[in-house]
């Protein structure tokens, strides 16, 4: 009986598996397909250009928007189907504004193939189309070099990776985002090939684009409460630099009062542990201790005063420190932003070192 069964199955595949016609999806030869898996974005005067790259292809096109762009690029390929429903990346050319990363959030936020939680990434410098063009003609996968990225800044990243649905939450809520930031180089493994590497944060409001370095990128991962296993190169001259590895960081907000009511500090305290990776044998572990404070001092400050001087709360510090007394900030009668400028800072850093070999402090 089974082999009966069987063989009437294998009968009523034989004209699917007859001849030597392409497998087909659906009505639509399999060679037609094309997948497309990383979205690039630059401005194109008062329109903007759109590029899709997969499977070593590149193709772009112009439109007033997303979806008409979309349209111009498909009738350039209208012997392949263009598959969008594996997008993995999204690419911003330098001269990204906030309107246009509105727009590519937007389109991202409305598509049915599109996920909102996509890494998204700005150029420091050039094009999108540009970049990936030039990725593609050295040989290289485009979307597996931003994989492999991706991987490396989640583990090993100074901060966090903002995706699509975060930077989208953060322009309509506090008119402001971090986007992390990419600069073209050459690759590590043949120097006449272009690859990229990460470079801080782009941070993009109404006012425009302005740049957070990786200095800057520890606070904002320390501050938030996302870093990677990160490497730090601190100089202790007259001693030879150390490295050290940020292993954990735990930061607190509270906020502090005046006499009126009226919020007049910040007091952000941060705790640090760190493996000693390399060090003059001769340096003191308490200068070690405080040249990595300093560092990661020196970094939070410098990300609290771009808060102040752009009047916007990227970071969310605002948030935390109302949670510590929301019934206080209720009673102050303004915002945080408003308060922003005039606001000191209060903190204290202190950090915990080991040697890669101390085994009895390790966790």
């Amino acid at each position: 009986m089974k082999k009966a069964l069987l063989l009437l199955l294998c009968l009523a595949l034989l004209p699917a598996l007859a001849g030597c016609g392409a497998l087909r999806a659906g009505s639509v030869e399999v060679e037609r397909l094309q997948l497309m898996q990383t979205m690039g974005l630059d401005p194109e005067g008062e329109a903007l250009r759109l590029s899709l790259a997969g499977q070593g292809s590149i193709l772009s096109g112009d439109g007033a928007n997303i979806t008409a762009a979309s349209r111009a690029l498909r009738a350039q390929a209208s012997e392949k189907l263009l598959l969008t429903g594996h997008l993995r990346h999204i690419l911003l050319g330098a001269e990204t504004d906030a309107a246009l990363l509105e727009t590519a959030l937007d389109y991202a936020a409305r598509s049915p193939d599109l996920r909102l939680d996509l890494p998204v990434f700005l150029l420091r410098e050039g094009r999108a189309e540009e970049l990936l063009r030039e990725l593609a003609a050295g040989g290289e996968d485009v979307s597996s070099l931003l994989d492999s990225l991706e991987r490396q800044l989640e583990t090993c990243w100074r901060g966090p990776l903002p995706d699509a649905g975060e930077i989208l939450a953060g322009l309509l809520t506090r008119g402001c985002a971090l986007v992390t930031a990419l600069t073209p180089c050459p690759a590590a493994e043949d120097a006449s090939r272009r690859s990229v590497a990460p470079a801080g944060y782009a941070l993009i409001s109404g006012d425009g684009v302005s740049w957070l370095d990786e200095g800057e990128a520890l606070g904002v991962g320390l501050l938030d409460g996302r870093h990677g296993v990160c490497e730090l190169t601190l100089s202790l001259a007259p001693y030879r630099p150390a490295t050290l590895e940020l292993e954990a960081g735990h930061s607190r907000v509270s906020p502090l009062w005046a006499e009126d009511g009226s919020l007049r500090a910040l007091q952000i305290e941060v705790e640090l542990e760190a493996v000693i990776r390399e060090a003059d044998e001769r340096t003191p572990l308490p200068r070690l201790s405080a040249a990595l404070e300093g560092a990661v001092s020196e970094g939070i400050r410098r990300v609290f005063a771009r808060e102040q001087a752009l009047g916007c709360d990227f970071l969310a510090l605002g948030e935390r420190a109302e949670r510590a007394a929301p019934l206080r900030f209720r009673r102050m009668g303004r915002s945080f932003d408003d308060c922003l400028d005039a606001l000191t800072l209060e903190l204290r850093v202190h950090s915990l070192l080991r040697h890669a070999n101390d085994l009895e402090a390790a966790p």
